[in-house]
């Protein structure tokens, strides 16, 4: 008989790497609703935001903050003129109950919150004021505009509104703005991404993969996108600066991250290990973030309050900070008794110095 070995299945990968128009695009956006909360994004993004109206801005974070997950893409696109006919075939409905859903879900929580009584999603609507009660019932520690998720209330009662609105709206930031800036930064993420493309991701678990692309521990949420889905997708952005962004499909998972060389890969251009940098940098470009980083330092490990209490901080510029530094990998972070707490995480900065000597070849 034949040697059974001799005609064997292609080992297909469910860990891969791909440029990802419509998810690069639609994270700029949020990154741009998201300016003024959150440090760390190019300067693209700053400029951006910094450009718009108040009532342009307001608009802007109704559809992508409030209306967030009726829009959000949850399969890959070859481009975003497909995403948008994808948005125009929808039902009005589809698009409100996509939103409701999520809202009732198990992971639109943080982990302390009790949500054994969650309600039917339609029951969100009865009433504006229980929902926006219910949304920072869920997310006791996150500011919630209620502005925003009020006009966003408004939307949802009103299905056909609602569809047009976010159409209309992503339409024209794709003809006016964002057409053009993703040419423009489509070479250097498709760079990222053929780097990538060199790490044999086939002999890794999900776990391993995840530590390997970002030298870190996975948290809750990202645990549980890994966990509950087939497929992982790593896609290369241009301006989410040192944070990731996860987009769940039926079936698949997409991780968006900030473009750059992996560990051990070379590149003929040095335009991402700058890109790389300069993210990694500007964490360490703030004095606040500094002296956060001092405080701890002296202190071995503390929580958000007591850095607050002894720097003087408000709960959202504590948190901002914060965020940046541990997204940029400066920081670790866990919970304990409700409260999370840093420690600094030594080989984040001795990479980061390694980076830049490697740059100019010292």
């Amino acid at each position: 008989m034949p040697n059974p070995d001799f005609i064997s299945p292609v080992r297909q990968s469910l860990i891969t790497t791909a440029v990802e128009p419509v998810h690069n695009t639609f994270t700029s956006l949020f990154a741009i609703a998201k300016a003024d909360e959150a440090s760390g994004f190019s300067d693209w993004i700053n400029q951006t935001a910094a450009a718009m109206s108040k009532e342009e801005m307001f608009h802007h974070q109704v559809v992508m903050i409030g209306l967030h997950y009726a829009v959000e893409p949850r399969r890959s696109y070859h481009d975003f003129e497909s995403y948008l006919a994808d948005l125009h075939a929808r039902e009005p409905e589809e698009l409100r109950d996509r939103v409701l859903e999520k809202y009732v879900s198990e992971q639109f929580s943080e982990p302390e919150v009790d949500i054994s009584s969650t309600p039917e999603p339609m029951a969100l609507l009865d009433n504006m004021d229980d929902f926006l009660s219910y949304l920072q019932m869920r997310l006791p520690s996150h500011p919630i505009d209620m502005e925003v998720e009020a006009e966003g209330y408004r939307l949802l009662i009103d299905p056909p509104r609602l569809k047009e609105v976010v159409v209309s709206h992503l339409e024209r930031w794709w003809e006016t703005t964002m057409r053009d800036e993703w040419e423009r930064v489509k070479p250097i993420v498709q760079e990222s991404a053929d780097a990538f493309k060199q790490v044999d991701f086939g002999v890794m678990s999900k776990m391993d993969a995840y530590r390997f692309v970002f030298d870190d521990e996975p948290c809750s949420k990202s645990l549980y996108c890994m966990d509950t889905v087939k497929k992982l997708v790593f896609s290369p952005a241009a301006h989410i600066g040192p944070y990731k962004y996860w987009f769940m499909g039926e079936d698949t998972v997409w991780c968006v991250f900030g473009a750059r060389v992996p560990e051990g890969v070379h590149t003929s251009s040095p335009d991402l290990s700058i890109n790389e940098i300069l993210v990694r940098l500007n964490a360490l470009s703030d004095e606040t973030r500094l002296r956060i980083l001092t405080l701890i330092a002296e202190r071995g490990e503390l929580c958000t309050s007591a850095i607050m209490d002894e720097l003087d901080l408000t709960q959202s510029t504590a948190q901002r900070h914060l965020t940046q530094l541990a997204a940029a990998g400066y920081l670790n972070s866990q919970r304990k008794e409700g409260a999370k707490c840093f420690r600094l995480n030594s080989r984040r900065f001795n990479s980061t110095f390694d980076a830049v000597k490697r740059l100019v070849q010292l």
